[in-house]
């Protein structure tokens, strides 16, 4: 199922109209009831705010509000794709505008996307490396230019198959 125009615009609307603000970092902030009801931290994966004129609750993923907000709207037979293939990576750099054609053909090359900052060699040194303390996160950070989250779930193993 592909993801509704209508309820992209709704969400384009709510940023306009400043009712909603999203920080690159992945809060989202409710800025009528000044309370936050999302964040990008693999938390939340969906954001859901009433529609009052249709009265319907309407859900954006996650990673489409945080395109949304920067980016404007999304191109029919386009999606947002993950650069390393990590779903609960919702950040900014982390987040490619794709065609529907392209993101299949990268899918058909068994999931693993070649613009992926670990390979599965560097993966399991990182391991090895991290376990007996030869090296710590902010060094795998700098040296890939990864965020926390993706180097906190690579050592985790909660991301194994975004390599």
């Amino acid at each position: 199922m592909f993801p509704s125009m209508d309820n992209d615009r709704f969400f384009l609307k709510q940023l306009a109209n400043n009712k909603l603000s999203v920080s690159i970092n992945g809060i989202v902030t409710n800025n009528v009831t000044r309370k936050q009801i999302g964040s990008f931290n693999g938390k939340f994966k969906r954001v859901g705010m009433k529609d009052f004129d249709s009265d319907i609750i309407r859900v954006i993923q996650a990673h489409r509000l945080l395109w949304l907000a920067y980016h404007g709207e999304i191109p029919k037979k386009y999606t947002i794709r993950f650069k390393d293939d990590n779903k609960k990576n919702i950040c900014l750099d982390n987040l490619e505008l794709l065609s529907y054609s392209e993101n299949l053909r990268l899918k058909k090359l068994g999931g693993k996307n070649p613009k992926a900052r670990f390979s599965d060699e560097n993966v399991l040194q990182f391991r090895v490396d991290y376990k007996n303390k030869k090296i710590n996160k902010e060094y795998i950070m700098t040296a890939n230019k990864a965020s926390r989250q993706a180097v906190e779930s690579m050592l985790r193993k909660e991301s194994y198959s975004h390599i």
